[in-house]
């Protein structure tokens, strides 16, 4: 799991579900969640996911998987 929070307030959630890939979820700066996660790659080999927020509001988001 990585999460980011941003300077607009807002957070960030990204996790890796075993066999399911990369989800992401965000909550606003009223801490309001979003209603549903968002699938944020299909890879099913990834076992880790990194991400920091930046000062623009946007995010760099990146996956640790095996190769076979």
């Amino acid at each position: 799991m990585a999460a980011a929070g941003l300077p607009d307030g807002t957070l960030h959630v990204f996790t890796v579900v075993p066999g399911s890939s990369g989800w992401h979820r965000s909550r606003d700066a009223s801490e309001t969640w979003q209603n549903d996660s968002t699938q944020v790659d299909p890879n099913r080999r990834i076992f880790s996911t990194y991400t920091v927020g930046l000062p623009d509001n946007s995010i760099h988001l990146g996956t640790n998987a095996t190769i076979s």
